[in-house]
């Protein structure tokens, strides 16, 4: 197995425990998120790194919103024939558009020394309130009415990234 067989391997893994968490109304949606967000990771993560699939990815969680983007450039046009959505690039590219902004705050959950709301570790707001990520409510994000087509979106994709066969 190759390092971008891996990352989708365990994206796909993760992408399923954020669905059981998310419909789980006993496990807080800080977990459920912390899910998506890795899945959402490790899934960019082995398209950006198509190139050098047999080196390890960076180590970097901040891939997701380059991956969009790159989704709507040239580079994309391959991936986004896969996706069989029948929009235009125009057409596309609009959709992605709306779905940035709620990618950046999921991309942007992981934890930061910059003390900011994350799924992991309490945060400090400017108020001087210390917020707890298992009762924070999240809603920006789960209530975000492109919340759904951005995970259909993630789910689709994990069909069409090409990942290329093992040479062991």
């Amino acid at each position: 197995m190759n390092w971008g067989q891996a990352f989708l391997q365990q994206s796909k893994s993760d992408l399923d425990i954020f669905q059981s968490m998310l419909q789980d109304s006993t496990v807080s949606r800080n977990h459920a998120l912390h899910y998506l967000q890795m899945a959402t990771e490790k899934l960019c993560k082995v398209d950006l790194n198509r190139q050098t699939w047999t080196n390890e990815p960076k180590h970097s969680h901040y891939v997701l919103v380059p991956f969009l983007n790159n989704l709507k450039q040239v580079q994309g046009r391959a991936t986004r024939k896969k996706l069989n959505y029948r929009l235009s690039d125009v057409e596309f590219g609009q959709h992605i558009d709306k779905l940035l902004p709620l990618a950046e705050k999921i991309q942007n959950l992981v934890p930061s020394k910059n003390d900011r709301r994350n799924c992991e570790y309490p945060w400090c707001e400017a108020s001087g309130n210390v917020i707890v990520p298992c009762e924070h409510d999240y809603v920006d994000i789960v209530g975000n009415i492109e919340f759904e087509n951005f995970v259909q979106l993630i789910k689709d994709l994990m069909g069409v990234i090409p990942v290329p066969p093992s040479f062991d």
